[in-house]
Order: structure tokens, then C-alpha cells, then sequence
């Protein structure tokens, strides 16, 4: 198996409103690959922690968890920003406690509490370009606090942060203060300084691209429904572009459409455009590439 991201969700410039947008679908089953003549089952971590939209929860996690079978060996593939403390934290329990042997593969970044599901590995293996990034606990919430809450939110985070702390520690072997000062200074490190810190083993070596075939659909899938959502959204913005130079005059556009173009003059949005057609052009070719090593 080889260490691959999926592709960052664009923000939408179309009309359509962001409530109405179909996220990937991701699931129990598409994070999850079980072999049971092996007895080894592979996780794929390649999103935010907890978030209900398009991240991986908890709840598919356990769902995979429960659907893989009897195992020896578990490998975890990760590139995550991290996200939630509480379900990451839930994570690294079910894979920790879990007998089988546990391979972690960071791929690209393993951050915040991504980072802390990493530690469940009984080796952990890091990409050369791969890194880890740890912090104190952060407080994300949209709430009115006053003085009082305040201190009593900072005491709980000081509290989770400590519990994370303690976690690399164990598998460090670092002292958990040493640990919280480096979460309090929030240390980005590369392969070669996560191994010096015992945060990693070794570094991995490149695997063949035919292990990911299951997920080059879901690129190319995921890639040629942003190109065609930007190439609607350009041709919208051209005609409306072309009227407004017919008839001399800016109207507004109609409630509901897009207003990203609206002050953007004709040569702007050419350049844009152009920008835009390089970047489907790279992507493509990389496909392209993908799909020729696999079928070697």
C-alpha cells in the first residue's frame, strides 16, 4: 500500500448554495479494507477527525472497526489536519487496546489529534517529506464566555492537553512536561526530527501505485466534478461578462448566482481562466501517469 492524499474540496463558486452541495461520500467501508486469507486490515485516515460532512467520525470508525474481523496485523494510513480531540482520542483507544499488530503510515501530515491516533502504532513509519504537528488543546466553540467561564475553559483545555501530552510521552519515551512544553511552543517537525523525538520509528520507502487502485477512482471522480463545476461557473461568468459589455452597463446579478465575478474585468477573468485550465492540465496528467503505472 502506498501513502496518497485525497484531494482538498475546492470551495464552490457556483450558485448552487453551499447547504445544498452533495460532500463525498465517505463511510465505514471506504476508510476500511479488510483481507481475511491474510488476516490484516488497512485504514485510510485522509481526512479531518470528527467533522460530520466530510471527515471521518468516530462512529464509521467503530463501524470499520466492528466489520474488519479477526486480524494480526493492522496498517493505518494518515494524512489528517487533525480535528476532533475527543473522537481522535476514542481512535487511538480502540487501536491501542486492539492485539493485533499496528502499523502506522504517515503520509503526508499527521497534526493535532491525528497525530495522537499515530502513537497507537507499534511502529510508526513516516514519509521522508511526511510531518508531525503537535499543540495544546484549542478551544473551537461559538459561544459568549465571561471572565469566569473563561478561566474554568482554560483550566479543561490545560486538562486535555496534559492527557494528550502523557500519550506521546508513553510512546516517546520523553517526560510528559517535556512533551507539554513542546505542545505549548506547537512544533512542526519533519521525518528525520519525529524519529530523534521517538515520535516515529523510521522512514518509509515509496510503495507501488497499484496498491492504491481502489482510490484512483475516487480522484479521478472527485477531480473531474470540481473541473466541471469551475468550467460552468467561467462560462456563466463569460456570457455575462459578454453582456454587460453589449449593453455598456453592470447589472446585478439575479438573486440566488454567483457574485464572485462581478468585479472582475474581462481581462481578469481570462487570466483565471488560464490559471485554472494549468491546474486542470497538471491534475490530469497526473491521473494519466497514475493510471499508466498501474496498469505496468
Amino acid at each position: 500500500m502506498t501513502c496518497s492524499q485525497k484531494p482538498t474540496r475546492l470551495a464552490t463558486i457556483t450558485a448552487e448554495a453551499p447547504a445544498a452541495r452533495e460532500f463525498e461520500k465517505i463511510s465505514a467501508e471506504s476508510i476500511m479494507s479488510f483481507d481475511a486469507a491474510k488476516k490484516s486490515a488497512e485504514f485510510f485516515l485522509f481526512s479531518q477527525i470528527g467533522d460530520p460532512y466530510d471527515g471521518i467520525t468516530l462512529k464509521m470508525f467503530a463501524e470499520a472497526f466492528a466489520k474488519m474481523g479477526a486480524v494480526d496485523e493492522i496498517a493505518v494510513y494518515i494524512n489528517s489536519p487533525g480535528g476532533d480531540v475527543f473522537q481522535g482520542n476514542s481512535m487511538y483507544n480502540l487501536l491501542k487496546a486492539h492485539k493485533a499488530k499496528k502499523t502506522v503510515h504517515i503520509c503526508g501530515i499527521a497534526a493535532s489529534i491525528a497525530s495522537i491516533i499515530a502513537m497507537a502504532g507499534d511502529e510508526i513509519l513516516i514519509a521522508k517529506n511526511g510531518v508531525i504537528f503537535i499543540h495544546d488543546a484549542q478551544f473551537a466553540g461559538y459561544t459568549r464566555l465571561n471572565a469566569a467561564k473563561m478561566r474554568r475553559t482554560a483550566e479543561e483545555l490545560d486538562l486535555l492537553s496534559d492527557g494528550m501530552a502523557a500519550t506521546y510521552a508513553q510512546r516517546s519515551g520523553m517526560s510528559a512536561k517535556d512533551a507539554r512544553k513542546m505542545m505549548q511552543t506547537e512544533v512542526l517537525m519533519n521525518a528525520d526530527q519525529a524519529i530523534k523525538l521517538g515520535l516515529a520509528d523510521k522512514i518509509s520507502d515509496p510503495a507501488p501505485i497499484e496498491a492504491m487502485t481502489p482510490h484512483l477512482e475516487f480522484l479521478k471522480a472527485d477531480h473531474e466534478d470540481i473541473v466541471n463545476r469551475i468550467k460552468a461557473s467561467l462560462a456563466d461568468a463569460d456570457k455575462k461578462t459578454d453582456e454587460k459589455d453589449e449593453s455598456g452597463q453592470k447589472d446585478e446579478l439575479k438573486d440566488g448566482e454567483s457574485s464572485v465575478f462581478t468585479a472582475l474585468t474581462t481581462e481578469e477573468i481570462k487570466a483565471r481562466r488560464e490559471s485554472m485550465d494549468l491546474a486542470f492540465f497538471m491534475t490530469e496528467r497526473s491521473l494519466r501517469e497514475a493510471a499508466e503505472r498501474e496498469g505496468r
